[in-house]
């Protein structure tokens, strides 16, 4: 719903420590518990995975807000999540 935004926010020059603050430790418990590979290149994927569950779940809710205005809507996420 906001291409522009979130490219924007990713081209920042504070994303990089956004990933190594948040996501790194998340992928890091992922590792120690033997569910990933601890390599640059599942890091990478589990980083683009993680923001396009993201990106997936704040459309979503978006869209059901957008035809639903008169509706509340609760999001539970996690606290990695952007």
């Amino acid at each position: 719903m906001d291409a522009r935004g979130f490219r924007a926010d990713s081209l920042a020059p504070t994303f990089p420590d956004y990933v190594q603050a948040v996501m790194r430790p998340s992928f890091d418990a992922h590792v120690r518990m033997g569910i990933f590979q601890g390599d640059d290149d599942t890091f990478r994927n589990f980083v683009s995975n993680r923001i396009l569950w993201d990106e997936a779940m704040a459309s979503t809710a978006t869209r059901y807000m957008m035809t639903n205005p008169q509706r509340q809507l609760l999001g539970l996420v996690g606290g990695d999540h952007v």
